[in-house]
């Protein structure tokens, strides 16, 4: 049970981030001139990011700053930031940031 909430986090993630990522390709690289992009260009873009950057080191580095080993419920926790806390603040920080320039 526990794999098939992980891999709905994940998949989620992914469509989540890539909606932030147009959204924020959207209100400050299209005005630029650049061609506009839907939501599976932005996936693809942000799977290709990932897999070069990824968080694949941040359990392991949050548990040497906390002075224990990873535990299970780290990473969950870790993966449901990465493909939700994360893109949210992204997208309030520019809708924010987008108001500002009006």
């Amino acid at each position: 049970m526990r794999g098939i909430g992980i891999f709905t986090i994940v998949v989620f993630g992914t469509f989540y981030k890539g909606l932030v990522a147009m959204m924020l390709w959207h209100w400050f690289i299209a005005p630029l001139g650049a061609p506009s992009i839907g939501l599976f260009h932005a996936m693809g873009i942000g799977l290709a990011v990932d897999s070069f950057l990824g968080s694949r080191g941040m359990v392991a580095d949050i548990a040497a700053y906390n002075g224990s080993a990873p535990i299970a419920s780290d990473q969950d926790f870790i993966r449901v930031a990465f493909n939700v806390f994360v893109p949210s603040f992204l997208l309030f920080a520019g809708l924010i940031t987008k108001g500002m320039m009006s």
